[in-house]
């Protein structure tokens, strides 16, 4: 339990931490409202967004499996996409499902070797998120193809 507890504090510090230097940085420049205008308001409007997006597209219209495999999708091709939705490689989204003590450097690595030993549902793996788009808003038109 204390350890738990040091752990949450040392990630509040680090986050107070940053912040401070980041608004303080931008005061000490003679711009501390940029603070507000490139951190803040992206924190509390761009940011939920895009998790929102990545949520739909990792998971939405998928069925309730004990599979961890089949409850996600992964976005096999990295591209300006997975930077804007899945970042630190969570487009590889089977994967983090499959381990998710793996660290988000190694999920790459990983997906290569579950693909090459075959261990992963073919029609859960996408080039993009235009191609989940396309199944997600018509679920009758995935069914078709299978």
């Amino acid at each position: 339990h204390g350890q738990h507890l040091r752990q949450a504090l040392a990630q509040v510090l680090s986050m107070l931490v940053s912040n401070g230097l980041l608004f303080g940085l931008l005061a000490w420049s003679g711009h501390p409202w940029l603070y507000l205008g490139l951190w803040l308001l992206p924190a509390i409007t761009l940011l939920p967004l895009l998790g929102r997006v990545r949520a739909i597209m990792e998971h939405a219209g998928l069925p309730v499996a004990a599979d961890q495999s089949r409850n996600a999708r992964s976005i096999v091709r990295p591209s300006v996409q997975t930077f804007l939705f899945g970042p630190h490689a969570i487009h590889y989204h089977i994967e983090h499902h499959l381990y998710v003590r793996v660290p988000f450097y190694h999920l790459g690595g990983l997906h290569r070797q579950l693909a090459t030993a075959q261990l992963l549902p073919e029609g859960n793996l996408y080039q993009g998120y235009g191609g989940v788009l396309r199944d997600v808003s018509d679920p009758d038109r995935r069914s078709s193809l299978r």
